[in-house]
């Protein structure tokens, strides 16, 4: 981050934000320090290498010092990876009311299997939330010719979060998918391959796609 952002952001009041602003303001504040983590400590090699540069990418804010880390597991609340015992104190400072499931689609990590970097609004952070979603599942949910549905690591560690188990986590990804020839293919050949699974075969029919933690970050235009 620049100096003068860094300067603003020590001496930054969040008292005052309703809850959209404050999720807009976390989100943007998440993303620039990972990037400035980057910056200042070199391009990751590996998972562990990523995770000791989340925790050394900090931001003084109002005095408080925080990290990547703190940010992504105590106020948003939406760990990508499991993360040691949250702080409770940080949480209860300036976390959110409730749990905010659409933040994994927005938290860029700087890695392959990342989200788009993006900008988002206090106005619109809602619909952005649901804009972010619908592409990023556009973009790694996919089919092979082995007759299995793809989809990404750690939306599958993260099903409950939208569904019940396997089979309702692919009907809900199903309608969350934008219309399009692509995607109108996609949904009814899943939806397809779904009908004719027992709950006992399930695993045979999705595939989990590893998290890739080579650099990249994928810029929304």
């Amino acid at each position: 981050m620049c100096r003068v952002l860094k300067e603003k952001l020590s001496k930054v009041d969040l008292s005052f934000l309703n809850h959209k602003k404050k999720m807009a303001f976390w989100i943007n504040t998440y993303n620039a320090c990972v990037m400035n983590g980057f910056l200042e400590h070199g391009l990751p090699s590996s998972k562990e290498k990523l995770l000791t540069i989340l925790k050394m990418a900090t931001i003084d804010l109002g005095g408080t010092q925080l990290s990547a880390l703190d940010i992504e597991g105590s106020i948003l609340h939406s760990p990508c990876e499991p993360l040691e015992a949250l702080s409770t104190d940080v949480h209860k400072r300036y976390g959110f009311r409730c749990d905010e499931p659409n933040l994994m689609f927005v938290l860029c990590r700087g890695d392959w299997s990342s989200p788009a970097l993006r900008v988002y609004t206090a106005e619109d952070v809602v619909n952005e939330l649901i804009k972010a979603r619908m592409e990023y599942l556009e973009a790694s949910i996919g089919i092979t010719g082995r007759k299995k549905i793809v989809i990404p690591r750690f939306l599958h560690k993260r099903l409950r979060d939208f569904a019940d188990d396997e089979g309702t986590l692919v009907e809900w990804i199903c309608r969350q998918l934008p219309p399009g020839e692509r995607c109108l293919q996609l949904k009814e050949t899943a939806m397809e391959w779904l009908k004719k699974q027992s709950e006992s075969s399930l695993n045979k029919l999705i595939e989990v796609r590893p998290h890739e933690y080579e650099f990249r970050y994928l810029l929304h235009l």
